[in-house]
């Protein structure tokens, strides 16, 4: 794999947290933490961290008010991917207004290989 930097796995669910790490680690990515949104925000200022898969609800500060401090002022070039589980129901409105700062959606509960298809397609690795 050539892919140089961090994956930034930010829930407050430790399950999906686990999963998330587990998949990706087994596939060579270097994966860190955060419980919530304003973690995220922190973790964020470190200029490995080439990707975030965020969480859109969570405590502190949600996954979308975070992406748009990281993409605004903390790390503009880092690529999020937004995790809901209200993707389906979400109003066109929020979704036009989330690809403003989030780079994909992915609706919860997610199956393994589509999270990793699309991990690597964001990365542009194989």
């Amino acid at each position: 794999m050539a892919f140089e930097g961090k994956i930034l796995v930010a829930d407050d669910d430790p399950m999906v947290r686990s999963l998330a790490g587990k998949v990706l680690k087994q596939e060579g990515f270097d994966v860190v933490f955060a419980e919530d949104g304003q973690q995220a925000v922190e973790a964020a200022r470190d200029p490995m961290i080439k990707l975030i898969v965020m969480d859109a609800m969570m405590p502190n500060l949600d996954g979308l008010r975070a992406s748009e401090q990281i993409k605004g002022t903390i790390n503009p070039d880092v690529l999020i991917l937004l995790l809901t589980a209200v993707y389906r129901m979400t109003p066109l409105k929020y979704r036009k207004k989330g690809h403003e700062v989030v780079d994909s959606f992915m609706a919860k509960p997610f199956d393994l290989f589509s999270f990793l298809t699309e991990i690597k397609r964001m990365l542009n690795v194989s």
